[in-house]
């Protein structure tokens, strides 16, 4: 991204936030990351490397018993019902919280992970994958924003 911004001159400030790209070969997670330019959303839609726009957070919900159920990946602001997961732990560059130890790390994948249903655990395969999905404002942003793109960066209606 950083190299797009050099090669169209972009210099004013931008945020980076939550995006989801499809699963890499051979892993059953995301890869995340994402911008906010000049305080408006911004996306990517080039095949295989398509964004969401705007400010995320991710949403976990559980089973009465306690084991993990779904995420729901949401605008910063959305109000769901699940568990907020991202957490602030930067601002304007310097470190905005306490970074937890390595047992610390470890202790807390170990109890995420034994809340997760066997059929998730398996590194290799091709699914049944943990299930994930979009809120409803996420998915009108992102919509909203496709055809604005679309319409002045690329002239179609």
């Amino acid at each position: 991204m950083a190299a797009c911004y050099h090669d169209h001159q972009m210099f004013d400030r931008a945020a980076f936030s939550l995006f989801v790209r499809d699963y890499p070969p051979r892993r059953r997670y995301f890869v995340a990351a994402g911008l906010e330019y000049a305080q408006r959303p911004a996306l990517k839609l080039s095949p295989g490397k398509a964004t969401w726009a705007g400010r995320k957070q991710v949403f976990r919900f559980q089973t009465p018993a306690g084991k993990l159920k779904k995420d729901i990946i949401g605008l910063r602001d959305d109000r769901l019902p699940g568990e907020p997961l991202l957490q602030k732990v930067m601002s304007r560059g310097k470190i905005a919280a306490r970074m937890p130890s390595l047992p610390e790390l470890r202790k807390r994948f170990l109890d995420e992970f034994a809340k997760l249903d066997e059929r998730y655990k398996a590194i290799e395969g091709r699914g049944p994958f943990f299930p994930v999905s979009f809120s409803p404002r996420l998915r009108r942003l992102q919509a909203k924003v496709a055809r604005t793109v679309t319409r002045r960066e690329l002239g179609e209606s």
